[in-house]
C-alpha cells in the first residue's frame, strides 16, 4: 500500500505536466526556453501534433503501467 501512496505522490506532477502539454502545447514547447528568445517563437502545426500525440501516449502508458502494477500487487 505504501508503494501506491509514494507512486501517487511521485506521478501526480507527471500526470499534470502531460495534461497541461495536451491542452497547451505551445506553452509546453517553450517552457524553460523562453529566456532564449526576445519574442515567443511560433511552433509549427507538426510540432503541436507531436506534443499532443506524445502527451496522449504518455498518459496511456502511465495509466496502463499503474493498472498493471495495482493488479499485480493484489495477487
Amino acid at each position: 500500500m505504501a508503494f501506491f501512496i509514494v507512486m501517487f505522490i511521485v506521478l501526480l506532477p507527471l500526470y499534470g505536466l502531460l495534461i497541461w502539454s495536451f491542452f497547451n502545447p505551445e506553452g509546453s514547447m517553450s517552457w524553460g526556453k523562453a529566456w532564449m528568445y526576445k519574442e515567443r517563437p511560433e511552433p509549427s502545426e507538426a510540432g503541436i501534433i507531436y506534443i499532443r500525440s506524445a502527451s496522449v501516449f504518455g498518459l496511456l502508458v502511465l495509466t496502463i503501467w499503474l493498472i498493471i502494477a495495482f493488479v499485480h500487487a493484489l495477487n
